[in-house]
């Protein structure tokens, strides 16, 4: 099994672009079809299952958030290789 992240841009937990992790976990399980969601922090970095078409994942994630919360934020998707290996660059 893989693992992915999928980070949001500018969101906070209060204030403005609130998007509360316990929350967003809840619409997220309802909501699309990922899997093995889990949040880190209180970042707006998403952890999950590699979805199969990770771009449909980020459009289901970033539509769910604009309904539930009404911010508008960027959705990218990266593996756990992608990541690994921009530690080294």
């Amino acid at each position: 099994m893989s693992r992915s992240v999928l980070l949001l841009r500018a969101v906070n937990v209060s204030g403005h672009n609130s998007v509360p992790m316990a929350r967003l976990r809840e619409v997220l399980a309802a909501e699309t079809d990922l899997a093995e969601v889990s949040t880190y922090i209180a970042s707006g970095n998403i952890l999950c299952r590699t979805p199969r078409d990770p771009d449909a994942a980020c459009a289901a994630v970033h539509a769910a958030i604009r309904v539930e919360f009404g911010v508008d934020t960027p959705v990218i998707h990266r593996t756990h290789a992608q990541l690994a290996s921009s530690e080294s660059a």
